[in-house]
């Protein structure tokens, strides 16, 4: 798993391996259409920027992000404790 600004190499690496990137959900739409990625979205809370994490088209990859989004929630709703 790889937390990036919009770094090209970044985005290079998760459409070439497994890897897994958290992006600010703006960027998303487009690099993943630049770089043959999909995207889930996640609004943390304290009213921070949505982030996304993106994998390659031809991964599965719904499992390792749903589990990717419950630790996200439950470490946000942690810290909302």
């Amino acid at each position: 798993m790889i937390y990036s600004h919009i770094y090209t190499i970044n985005l290079a690496i998760c459409a070439q391996t497994d890897a897994i990137a958290v992006l600010p959900g703006f960027a998303v739409d487009e690099v993943g259409a630049m770089y043959g990625l999909r995207k889930i979205g996640y609004a943390p809370l304290f009213g921070a920027l949505p982030l996304s994490a993106i994998w390659r088209e031809d991964s599965p990859g719904r499992e390792v992000a749903e589990k990717f989004v419950a630790q996200l929630k439950a470490i946000c709703d942690e810290g909302a404790s």
